[in-house]
């Protein structure tokens, strides 16, 4: 048999490739092999495969971490959003459970999870350890630099198809991590020095983000808060002001300035020994920036300070325009008290839409709850530019014959509704 110039060519380019590349690469590389042997270039339509899907399959995997109790209260939803992807391939899905014995019973049966190890953890003060202790365990996991890792409540559930969150993840946000920043004067000191970015826990780390938690061995989690105050703070008779809680946390921690205090301002020397406010907000809110980024320059700050590697910001920007404003990109759906809420906007569609109850906490540290979801719940959550939304549970009803996880996949994963405006996903601070 005599090959023609042309196919030997497609043969020994297609060998060459196959020999590169493995995994969900060899997958596409048998349809090119298909397109050897035709003798012709199959177009994208012809193939099944989306141009978009092709560069997304040759970039990275998706790591879900949760962060669980005992349980995942949605895994039959989550296993329905998991159902058209490839495990370990496209994803990998890790669990870290306070009460390990409880969450093996409930997922040891669930191909899709992975229990890891427990490792200590208290409520606010210290949840950075087993969000690391998740990190390390997909870090033993093959991949590759486009990977990122996706930190995920127990009550968080997917509000986008797979593919969806695949395109935003590793096409749209490109090699950047998502952070969901606070407005700047909920920020933080550090050791009176620079300052520390506060943002929501459940955060999009790309690979050399998360190498770089493992590796923030400057800070210890557990007493991490001891090093941060306010950034503006002070007592109602003297109004707010940045120096303030600055000098007090100084005054505490040096002792030539208590020495100073003490001799020429009594209210500085009882200041010391008082010591600096505490800051309002938890670890897992400032460590993985500062791990991530390091802490910033207060002054850099006021102009605009460029931060390389983090998506929907292309700058973080700390002056009175700006006092009030979300930065960075927010993939997960949150709502506290109204006082406190980034989405207000949202919040507001989804409290006007029929068949759906939400019952919001009485303080600021729990999350309001999705006590019912409904058809036109799904159609907002579809419309959003969000992935993830929380708090969803087993207490959570849907309005309609469904159940909820039968809902989510009819709705949500398999629909054909549009998933922003503007073509991308994720809240976007107006930076």
């Amino acid at each position: 048999m005599v090959l023609s110039r042309c196919l030997f060519h497609r043969i020994v380019y297609g060998l060459c490739l196959m020999h590169v590349f493995s995994g969900s690469e060899a997958i596409l590389l048998n349809r090119f092999a298909q397109w050897v042997m035709e003798g012709k270039a199959m177009s994208a339509a012809d193939s099944g495969i989306h141009a978009d899907d092709v560069g997304t399959a040759m970039q990275g995997k998706l790591f879900f971490l949760f962060l669980a109790r005992d349980s995942l209260p949605n895994k039959e939803t989550w296993m329905k959003f998991f159902a058209p992807a490839k495990q370990g391939v496209e994803y990998e899905a890790l669990v870290h459970c306070t009460e390990e014995s409880a969450c093996q019973q409930s997922l040891g049966g669930q191909g899709q999870f992975k229990v890891i190890s427990s490792s200590p953890s208290k409520w606010c003060t210290d949840l950075v350890t087993p969000m690391n202790a998740l990190i390390e365990a997909a870090m033993k996991v093959e991949g590759n630099a486009h990977d990122k890792f996706i930190f995920l409540s127990e009550t968080t559930v997917p509000i986008k198809s797979f593919q969806n969150v695949q395109h935003q993840l590793l096409v749209e946000d490109g090699m950047g991590s998502s952070f969901c920043i606070h407005p700047w004067r909920s920020w933080a000191w550090h050791e009176g020095s620079d300052v520390a970015v506060k943002h929501d826990q459940w955060i999009v780390l790309n690979r050399e983000h998360a190498q770089r938690s493992l590796g923030f061995v400057d800070e210890v989690p557990s007493t991490f808060l001891r090093t941060l105050t306010p950034l503006v703070w002070g007592p109602p008779i003297w109004g707010k002001a940045e120096w303030l809680p600055r000098w007090m946390y100084l005054l505490s921690h040096d002792f030539s300035l208590r020495l100073l205090g003490s001799i020429y301002l009594s209210v500085l020397h009882i200041a010391a020994w008082i010591g600096p406010p505490y800051v309002g907000g938890c670890t897992d809110e400032f460590w993985h920036f500062a791990a991530a980024f390091d802490y910033i320059d207060r002054q850099a700050g006021k102009s605009g300070l460029g931060v390389s590697g983090l998506t929907g910001s292309l700058q973080l920007v700390m002056n009175d325009l700006t006092a009030n404003t979300t930065q960075g990109r927010c993939h997960t759906y949150t709502h506290f008290r109204s006082d406190s809420d980034h989405f207000e906007s949202f919040t507001e569609l989804l409290s006007r839409t029929p068949g759906t109850k939400l019952a919001t906490a009485h303080d600021k540290k729990h999350p309001t709850h999705f006590e019912q979801l409904s058809e036109n719940s799904m159609a907002a959550f579809r419309n959003s530019n969000f992935l993830f939304a929380r708090k969803v549970d087993d207490q959570t009803s849907f309005d309609g014959p469904l159940k909820l996880a039968e809902a989510f996949d009819h709705y949500i994963f398999r629909a054909n509704g549009s998933i922003a405006p503007n073509g991308r996903t994720g809240y976007v601070g107006s930076i």
